[in-house]
């Protein structure tokens, strides 16, 4: 038989870990002990929280405003990430870098002079709804493009856009 197991994204790697497997039935039982080790990889960035301003209504020809808290699961300090807001049902996108997003052994590091404000980034992005946007739920997209545009994260919210008044 096969197991699978997943693995939380936020784990500590570099550690190991015991992993228990007792596989039983009616009358017999066996125990197996397993010794892991959690390897990171090089290039992984999350999305780790999009907060959006107004959070759940907005008017049509009203500015929708976010916040993106980026966090860097990976092994390596991440340079130049794209973080694109984009409703693509209205047509409107903007886009903005973030310039370097150290990575949490970076951060833990002995004589490390960076702080937990390199290690999780906000940035402030603006979408202008188009007045003519019609009623109804849309989907807010944040991607994040990284490691040299190789790699991508996608998180989706909704948000209700109400109609302009004539």
């Amino acid at each position: 038989k096969m197991l699978h197991i997943t693995i939380p994204k936020d784990m500590e790697a570099s550690d190991y870990y015991i992993l228990n497997v007792e596989i039983f039935d009616d009358d017999t039982s066996v125990k197996y002990v397993y010794t892991l080790r959690v390897e990171e990889q090089r290039h992984d960035i999350d999305t780790f929280d999009v907060i959006l301003n107004p959070p759940t209504n907005v008017k049509a020809g009203q500015p929708l405003f976010a916040s993106v808290r980026v966090e860097n699961l990976g092994d390596n300090t991440e340079e130049s990430i794209k973080v694109t807001m984009s409703i693509p049902q209205l047509g409107v996108s903007t886009s903005e870098y973030v310039d370097q997003l150290i990575s949490d052994s970076e951060l833990n590091q002995e004589k490390s002079f960076f702080t937990r404000k390199d290690a999780a980034s906000t940035n402030d992005l603006l979408l202008l709804i188009p007045e003519d946007a019609k009623e109804g739920d849309y989907q807010v997209k944040v991607r994040l493009d990284y490691d040299r545009g190789h790699k991508t994260e996608e998180t989706t919210k909704t948000i209700h856009v109400k109609a302009a008044k004539p």
